[in-house]
Order: C-alpha cells, then structure tokens, then sequence
C-alpha cells in the first residue's frame, strides 16, 4: 500500500503517489510482445486501483466533503462504487449510491462490501427509470440545503486523476530511457483511457492507446464521454486535429474480442485461471477486469493487430480484490 507524502507537507484528503512500472518477462512470454506492468494494483489494500487516482480527484476538489454528499450510479458488483463507499467513509462524505439492476440475493463481493459502507444504497429493479429517480433524489438534497455533487457511473467525469497518470508514465518513460510503443488497459466506462488521451495536452510522449473491453456500453457513450470531457477542460477538439479529434477512434481503439458475456460475467475457470497466472507471473489479473485485459492483448498480438515487436505497457487497474473475496466466497 502506498503511504501519504512527507511530514509537514499538505496533506490531501487521499494521496496519490506513482506506480511501479515494471518489465514482466512472464507476461512477455505469454503475450509473445516485450510487455512492462504499469502497478495501479498497488493503490490500496482494498482494491479500488486505478480508481483511487479519479476518487481523490472528485474528494479533493469536493467543497464541504464532510456535509454535502456525493451522488453516483453503478452496478452492483462495480469495483469504483466499492472504492467510492469506502474512501467516503474514512472522509465522513455522505454518500448516495443508486444501483441500477440489484444485487444478489445473498450479497458477496463488491455488492456486499458496499452494503457495509454505510451508504444510501437505492436498488432500482428497472435502469429505465434510473434519471428520473437520481434528478428527484438530487431535488430533494438541494431542498434540503444540501449541495450534492453528482458523479457519473466509474467516475469518468473526474479525468484529472487518469490525465496525472498519464504525465506519470511519460516521466518514467523518461526515466527509464525507453519508449512504449502500445498501452494496454481494460475499458468499462472509459473514464481512464480518456484521460491518458486527453494526457497527450502535457507530454510528448505518443504512444497508441487500446483499450480492451470488458463492458457493453455503447460506441457513442464513449464518443460523447470523451468529447464531454474535452470540452470541459477548454480543448474544444476539433476533426482536423490530432490524437485530440472529436472521434474516440482516433483518440484510442476499442478491442471487443475479450467482453465474453459482459461486465462482472466470470466463471469457476476464469477464476482458476487468474490463480495459474498468479503463481507465473507473480500477478493477480481478476476475471473482471485484468483477465480479460490479458486475453484480449494476447489475441491483438497472435493476430497481427500489435506487432509482436512492439513494447507493449500494460496498466494493471486492480481488482486484486477479487481473489480474496472469491476464496471466502467458496469456504
């Protein structure tokens, strides 16, 4: 776990120190491309990854965390609303979750340890309804006096947390005297690989993003997710400019071939594969998130689509969580 900056320094409500990158030559061997590991599973002990860098941004920039509450969706099993519950509670932010579908009648996993948290978790049987519901909930605290802030499903709003990781990879790049040709991340609602595009604004380094997906979202919610988020910032990108254009397509590709049968959909074998690698490699790639990740590069590499010549960089985004919540699942 990474500890908080030096005495006498500011202290945020979270600190957020750099990752290891680290060379894996049991990972290159299974891709069959030299291929280092960007450690965000290193974050936290609770698992939230790569989503601490965009929570610590939201909490960070919240005016009055200890009395306005933050209001965010998600599905049952998501790893950032675990994150969210979790760093809310150690900094006394109310916290509003509305589930869109419920969880399981038993509740395991993220689902169970979110219950725990002591949020206001609203389960909606029907997603269709979901605004409707969250405009009125978001009313009411308004009326209340409450000043709530809104967060989009996996945090995909606070891009500042993914845009510093992206000037933290050029910097080890720097360091390292090497050059990553490919970064590899898995992609659910494209909050992180946004913001290592959007990164490009502060460094020089230009490396092709592909984001594996592990989630069934849209093509156009990542379009307008990634114009939205431009825009917000003053980038205003335009077609002719580049990677910055208006089409995500050219900002970074999306590689569907891993989704098997959508988000948090595994099974006892994926599981049982993440423990064989885990003993090779010395890493723990979750069904959920790193798995299909590792799946959908090695398919990318044997296909010609990355070239087997290419450094790859993959970013590990967590989920390390998931073996200790499996193993006390099946006691």
């Amino acid at each position: 776990m990474m500890q908080s900056s030096a005495a006498g320094a500011a202290v945020r409500p979270l600190p957020v120190e750099r990752s290891p990158l680290e060379y894996n030559a049991a990972v290159s061997r299974i891709v069959g491309a030299e291929v280092w590991v960007k450690r965000e599973d290193l974050q936290d002990g609770v698992g939230s990854g790569v989503k601490r860098r965009a929570i610590a941004a939201i909490l960070d920039g919240h005016a009055a965390p200890d009395r306005d509450p933050i209001v965010i969706d998600g599905v049952p099993q998501s790893n950032c609303l675990m994150s969210m519950a979790h760093y809310c509670r150690i900094a006394g932010a109310p916290l509003y979750v509305i589930l869109r579908g419920r969880g399981p009648r038993q509740p395991v996993g993220n689902y169970a340890r979110l219950l725990a948290s002591g949020a206001h978790v609203i389960e909606l049987p029907d997603a269709r309804h979901f605004e409707a519901i969250r405009d009125a909930l978001v009313a009411d605290l308004i009326r209340s006096g409450r000043r709530p802030l809104v967060v989009p499903a996996g945090a995909v709003s606070a891009t500042a947390g993914p845009m510093g990781l992206g000037v933290e990879l050029a910097a080890q790049e720097a360091e390292l005297a090497t050059r990553f040709d490919v970064v590899v991340l898995p992609v659910g609602t494209g909050g992180t690989i946004i913001g290592l595009a959007l990164s490009r604004r502060f460094h020089r380094s230009r490396w092709r993003l592909v984001g594996i997906r592990i989630d069934d979202y849209s093509a156009d919610t990542y379009r307008d997710n990634f114009r939205r988020a431009a825009t917000s910032l003053g980038f205003a990108p335009s077609k002719a400019e580049t990677p910055l254009s208006g089409d995500p397509d050219e900002a970074f590709a999306l590689y569907d071939g891993a989704l098997g049968g959508g988000y948090g959909v595994t099974i006892a074998a994926d599981f049982e594969h993440s423990e064989r690698l885990f003993g090779t490699t010395g890493l723990y790639f979750g069904p959920t998130y790193m798995l299909k990740a590792l799946r959908g590069l090695t398919d990318m590499v044997a296909a010609g689509r990355i070239a087997s010549s290419s450094r790859v960089l993959l970013v590990h985004t967590g989920g390390a969580n998931e073996r200790s919540l499996h193993r006390r699942s099946i006691r």
